[in-house]
């Protein structure tokens, strides 16, 4: 069991080795983090056509309780903004959260996840938890495609929208205001902003700012970063790309 009550990034082999305390009842089915992620990865095999696993990145918390995971797909469509499709899942052993997965996208440079939307929709580690897990899988990869096009999409309008210093420190100011970004996020983002972690972010245009937001967002525990990275999503989207929806809470 790995030790680390805090965020712990494993490779796919430690993640093997990380076993439920609890077994399986009448009323609680247990859903182990590596038979989500060989699922996952035989799912996305058979469905998503045209795209080639690239990659895997897993991260524990609660002394490996609870597991984010992130899968990334190359596909040839070439883009300019190095970017490849992520299905991001989280599940955990303490009965505190369900199996979530979402589809979205992953820059290669830093491995920065995007992922927009609600992730309301979970599957609780009922009876019958498996039959939720594959048409959740297998609803998600469907709709992973489109997604990812949306992303795309998304990130030439961000690119292409320039900002000076004060204006990214009045968006951060505002991702900070609706719980996008905690105050050391808050800060971490406005570091990267003047000194970027990586050369692709060096340009000051919304795209960038964007991207130290994500990478600040690695810090996030592991239950609450895919529903971070939406709430992010969705307040540039607002605030910046002209998308008239309301911002939940």
């Amino acid at each position: 069991m790995i030790k680390a009550i805090g965020n712990h990034r494993v490779t796919f082999e430690q993640l093997s080795h990380v076993t439920p305390e609890r077994r399986s009842t009448n009323s609680y089915t247990v859903v182990s983090h590596k038979d989500i992620a060989v699922w996952l990865k035989e799912v996305g095999r058979t469905m998503l056509k045209g795209y080639e696993f690239t990659g895997e990145q897993y991260i524990l918390s609660r002394y490996g309780k609870r597991m984010f995971g992130v899968h990334s797909y190359h596909s040839d469509i070439i883009n300019n903004f190095r970017l490849d499709l992520a299905i991001g899942f989280r599940n955990s052993y303490d009965k505190q959260i369900g199996v979530s997965i979402l589809a979205g996208g992953i820059v290669m440079a830093g491995h920065n996840p995007i992922f927009f939307g609600r992730t309301k929709k979970s599957q609780k580690h009922s009876p019958h938890a498996w039959r939720g897990v594959n048409r959740l899988a297998r609803m998600t990869m469907l709709k992973g495609e489109r997604k990812f096009d949306k992303i795309l999409s998304d990130a030439r309008q961000m690119r292409d929208i320039s900002l000076s210093n004060v204006q990214a420190y009045e968006t951060l100011g505002i991702l900070a205001g609706h719980g996008c970004l905690s105050p050391r996020q808050f800060e971490q983002a406005r570091k990267m902003w003047k000194e970027p972690a990586y050369r692709e972010f060096v340009p000051h245009n919304l795209w960038s700012l964007y991207n130290n937001c994500t990478e600040a967002l690695k810090t996030t525990s592991v239950e609450r970063r895919i529903d971070r990275h939406c709430r992010l999503h969705k307040c540039i989207e607002f605030y910046h790309l002209g998308y008239v929806q309301k911002i939940y809470a």
